[in-house]
């Protein structure tokens, strides 16, 4: 009895894996565990199957969303039962609405082991909720299983994962004991199993529906393009043709490779000019087509929310619904390269640019501002790391900007001139969660070296992906910006309250420490560098591209610095009020 378990296990495990590696799925994230020990087996004897071993489950689903979301193919994640599959939550509920293709492989207990008291046993079904697209559940093996209908369901089940829009899916997989066949080499060969081909047809364009899209877009001479995030494939000079046709600015969101694309119409430095009354007062729009996913920028956000709009058009390849402010007008699901395309001849020429030159004249205005400003400025901040650093990137490298300060410091202050430059960001949910994993997934799947940018609790939060280091190919550049506490804080009215509220707002918002990073370095065996006020970033860049080692470069800022520095930034913008300022970074 026990040999038929054994053989079941590992021949349903090999079914299981078999089929996943059919259906194009070729990296295999693994937490030990010994419930899912026939599915790590199946995985190992696989000549096909990459691997990649952490002991953090947490730390380890971060990693499958970064390299899922790096090379835009899904990923399977294999843990064992109990409080492994839980550790997963933070990076499906990222997964989900960044919409990555990930495929959870739970060990489970069989249905006689469950409310009965066994270790480490829950109701695993339907753990990750309505952020997993489908929780499948497949029978404990017996020699008397359908192993055809193994093949389907998994086959399936990776179709559904990377359908648009892409999301994560788990499959439940339940075993009796004994799991684990103790032979070395396995001698069963790989079955000739026909592969299952899904075939996604592109839906048809109507094209009375883009003449009246036409119409209305000339009616409108006060327009945006906005690119948000998942736009990877889009062909940036399709977007730049459609823009000189209308005559409408472009807004590319910190992630987008278009906004790094040098070209006057592309107009970095939206957020500061939203950001600033007195910036912004000439240049509200009637129209916003807005192509891709969300964006980081809130200041544009509020712009939306406040303006009279007469046409929004949100274009992307998929049904997934990115309307906060409930402005949209027309959501069409198409590719945006194809929909460009038909719509770009329809359109003619508009003859006034009087609207795009204002935005041109106004952005080029702002960047000889920002220039001068901060030359002026003699010690490091949050703000110049950021400016300073669009002068030193290099496609030679992949970027991750960590949540909370950094990424809206970097989507305001950060203007890369490169059509190559990667940047990511986990903004799905924008957790601080799983940052440090993701930047390596990111930089494995790419096979790159990568720079992550982190502010000091999302350090903290993920220090123990550090020891990926050790069996990942890559080197990682980690700038940590320190500045004792959650500084975001400081710029949202808790952080302005009277002095009655400071034991409040410092225990429970700002978690003040005093923490640094040189100890955590050699912990892990990483390169450590304390950066000095007075330092250069620039350099700290160049050493590494020269000489990409892991380190970790702490930067230390002075706290409620960088709040005082936007107030001045803004003034000098043109704004005498602290509203804009906070409103940048809120």
């Amino acid at each position: 009895m026990h040999t038929e378990f054994q053989t079941s296990n590992i021949c349903h495990a090999k079914r299981v894996i078999n089929e996943l590696v059919h259906q194009n799925v070729r990296y295999f994230c693994i937490a030990p565990g010994y419930r899912s020990s026939p599915l790590v087996q199946a995985v190992a004897q696989h000549p096909l199957a990459k691997t990649h071993v952490h002991f953090d489950e947490r730390g380890l689903g971060f990693h499958a969303l970064g390299y899922a979301k790096a090379t835009q193919t899904p990923v399977c994640i294999i843990v064992t039962s109990g409080t492994a599959v839980g550790n997963l939550m933070p990076a499906v509920m990222e997964a989900k609405e960044a919409s990555v293709p990930l495929i959870i492989l739970s060990a489970d207990r069989p249905f006689h082991l469950q409310n009965c008291g066994a270790s480490q046993t829950t109701n695993q079904i339907n753990l990750f909720g309505n952020f997993a697209k489908e929780c499948i559940e497949l029978h404990v093996p017996s020699s008397k299983n359908d192993q055809n209908a193994v093949d389907s369901i998994v086959a399936n089940a990776v179709y559904t994962a990377c359908k648009s829009p892409s999301g994560p899916i788990q499959i439940n997989c339940p075993f009796d004991a004994p799991l684990y066949e103790k032979s070395k080499k396995s001698s069963d060969k790989h079955a000739a199993i026909p592969k299952i081909t899904y075939i996604k047809p592109e839906e048809y364009i109507d094209e009375s529906q883009i003449s009246e899209m036409v119409e209305e877009m000339i009616r409108i001479e006060k327009g945006i393009i906005i690119i948000g995030s998942g736009t990877s494939n889009l062909t940036s000079n399709e977007v730049i043709k459609l823009s000189e046709k209308l005559n409408w600015p472009i807004f590319a969101d910190v992630c987008s490779k278009i906004r790094h694309i040098n070209h006057k119409n592309i107009i970095t430095s939206y957020d500061l000019i939203f950001s600033n009354k007195a910036l912004c007062k000439e240049l509200y729009f009637e129209a916003a087509l807005h192509i891709g996913g969300n964006f980081v920028s809130k200041s544009l956000l509020q712009s939306i929310e406040t303006s009279d709009l007469k046409l929004y058009t949100h274009l992307s390849n998929n049904s997934k619904r990115v309307d906060p402010t409930h402005k949209v007008t027309h959501k069409i699901e198409c590719t945006p390269n194809i929909f460009i395309e038909k719509l770009h001849p329809k359109l003619p020429q508009r003859e006034s640019r009087s609207w795009l030159n204002n935005w041109i004249d106004q952005g080029t205005k702002v960047s000889c501002q920002l220039e001068v400003f901060f030359k002026k400025q003699e010690n490091l901040s949050e703000s110049s790391l950021f400016y300073s650093l669009s002068k030193t990137l290099s496609d030679s490298c992949v970027y991750f900007i960590g949540n909370s300060r950094p990424i809206r410091d970097a989507d305001a202050l950060l203007f890369a001139k490169g059509s190559n430059i990667d940047i990511f960001a986990n903004r799905g949910l924008s957790g601080i969660d799983g940052n440090i994993a993701t930047s390596l997934g990111i930089a494995e799947g790419l096979e790159k070296p990568v720079v992550s940018i982190l502010g000091d609790m999302t350090a903290l939060h993920d220090m123990n992906s550090f020891a990926m280091l050790k069996g990942t190919n890559q080197p990682m550049l980690t700038i940590v910006i320190n500045n004792g506490g959650s500084g975001i804080f400081s710029f949202l009215p808790i952080g302005q309250n009277s002095h009655l509220q400071e034991e409040l707002v410092d225990n429970y918002f700002f978690t003040s420490h005093t923490i640094h990073l040189e100890h955590a370095a050699k912990m892990f065996d990483i390169s450590y560098q304390k950066m000095e006020p007075s330092g250069s970033i620039e350099q700290v860049l160049l050493s590494f591209y020269e000489n990409p080692i892991s380190t970790i470069v702490e930067v230390f800022v002075e706290k409620g610095a960088s709040l005082k520095l936007q107030r001045k930034l803004q003034k000098e913008l043109g704004s005498p009020k602290l509203k804009a300022a906070l409103s940048l970074f809120s």
